[in-house]
């Protein structure tokens, strides 16, 4: 999971001539694979399904039983079948886990593994048994059903991290299977094990009410005063009433609702190469049974910090905010796959592959767009949860590594190369603050929490101060086989 600096972004700066040439490099790499695929395809593609790719790693089995099931429904409820790879990071194992999926009605599992992969950039090869003494696995033309790949990736010095995996799938599997005339499904979908792809029932206008604000701001008003203007409005509009449902005073999410599936009938009628949707960070925290598994699902009123819950506010709002999410971007086949394949190969220390993905499709031409109606739960730590090791605060720590994996991006490619993740800069951080601020007050028709949420942003300026001095010593290096894979 990724997200663009916030509250403020960086003063532009012009990438040098070796940024740009490694951009410009980079991108032609994965322009050429793109090629390849359609070259191998045909530019023939399987419509009937959809593949989507899940990565697993430890506590995957308090997810994948409710996660997997709720994807396959959404993906049905398209018109479409799935075939879903789980990816088992290195030597990781949830049998129970995979013998409930294997209960669910018309689905198949298919258990692949890999031998031993020979470096953090190498591809391993991958068998349909254990002993590998049968050729690398042919994935067959599938029948009418949902197929659930099982993929046991043998524990290395090489394998650890999600983008370790992440290559064994895209280059082992699917490209291998593309070469040999293999049809793929026209979209593939990538996730993190604990995703849910769900609607935004809130009732507000966003976008325009990011164009209001911007318009009290560009008038020069002080920023009391356009809190003035906003209190006289609301109560203008007669809203006294009871609170107004929305997305953010549901304590449980709803594993029935819609997502993937409106997704998919978006790029359908737009005819994108890649979409993506906002992320919505949730501490996990409800313990449940489903389907007999005890699963740990994300609740969406326990509060997380504020700079998380402002960038789910900003995502998508402007060309410079539309950053895919990790836990939710799906792609025609030949553009997603060709950026993910390329960026495990070259960069196999790489913790931002959602970013990076992005900055690649936008040099490369990929049209995208942004779906701001839907959104995926991403784990994240409630604001009062206990510091990590490092004597820092969870979720400090947590957007501390976000943004060193940004800062990385930077430095490869520069800052002027990165337009789709470069922020909104100051002049938006009071915009999107009046705007948080009449959005509660509208949901919730209290003054002081609506007070409240602006308190809670002129505080964590001194936060965000401190996150960024803990990235600045993370100081990622994505390539190389001695990188430090990460999740």
């Amino acid at each position: 999971m990724n997200t663009a600096s916030t509250p403020a972004s960086k003063a532009p700066q012009m990438a040098t001539p070796e940024q740009d040439q490694t951009l410009r490099e980079d991108v032609a790499q994965v322009l050429a694979l793109r090629s390849r695929i359609k070259q191998y395809t045909h530019n023939t593609f399987d419509t009937a399904r959809v593949c989507a790719v899940t990565p697993a790693s430890p506590g995957g089995e308090h997810y994948l039983p409710y996660t997997i099931p709720t994807l396959i429904k959404q993906i049905a409820r398209a018109g479409k079948r799935a075939d879903i790879v789980i990816g088992l990071n290195n030597g990781y194992e949830c049998p129970l886990t995979i013998a409930g999926l294997s209960t669910l009605l018309d689905t198949e599992i298919i258990h692949l593994y890999t031998g031993d992969k020979p470096g953090a950039h190498i591809p391993a090869p991958i068998f349909a048994s254990p002993d590998h003494q049968d050729a690398t696995y042919h994935i067959p033309q599938a029948s009418n059903g949902h197929r659930i790949f099982v993929l046991h990736q043998k524990r290395g010095p090489h394998a650890p991290g999600k983008i370790r995996v992440l290559g064994d799938i895209c280059h082992s599997l699917l490209l291998h299977n593309i070469a040999q005339g293999w049809i793929p499904p026209l979209y593939l979908l990538m996730l993190d094990q604990e995703t849910l792809v769900l609607e935004d029932h809130e009732d507000f206008d966003t976008p325009a009410l990011v164009v209001k604000m911007k318009l009290l701001v560009e008038q020069g008003l002080p920023i009391e005063a356009a809190v003035q203007r906003v209190i006289s409005d609301h109560y203008a509009a007669n809203r006294r009433a009871a609170p107004t449902a929305s997305s953010t005073s549901e304590a449980v999410v709803d594993l029935n609702g819609r997502g993937v599936d409106r997704l998919i009938e978006r790029m359908e009628q737009t005819g994108a190469d890649i979409s993506s949707v906002r992320w919505k960070n949730c501490a996990y925290n409800i313990e449940s049974i489903y389907r007999s598994a005890k699963v740990i699902l994300p609740s969406l009123n326990v509060v997380t910090s504020i700079l998380h819950r402002m960038v789910y506010e900003m995502t998508g709002l402007s060309p410079y905010t539309m950053t895919f999410s990790g836990g939710c971007t799906l792609g025609r086949m030949d553009a997603l796959l060709a950026t993910h394949s390329y960026m495990a190969s070259a960069y196999p220390g790489l913790t931002a592959e959602d970013a990076m993905a992005t900055v690649l499709a936008y040099n490369a031409g990929f049209s995208t767009f942004m779906e701001r109606q839907l959104y995926n739960t991403n784990r994240c730590f409630a604001r009062h949860e206990t510091l990590s090791t490092s004597g820092v605060a969870t979720w400090k720590d947590q957007y501390a590594r976000w943004i060193a994996g940004n800062d990385a991006i930077e430095r490869l490619y520069g800052f002027s190369n990165i337009t789709p993740m470069q922020g909104d800069g100051e002049a938006m951080s009071p915009v999107i603050a009046l705007v948080m601020f009449a959005k509660k007050l509208h949901q919730t028709n209290d003054l002081a929490k609506a007070w409240a949420v602006l308190e809670e942003l002129q505080a964590a300026q001194a936060d965000f101060a401190e996150i960024n001095q803990i990235a600045r010593q993370k100081n990622y290096i994505y390539k190389g086989d001695f990188t430090q894979a990460a999740w």
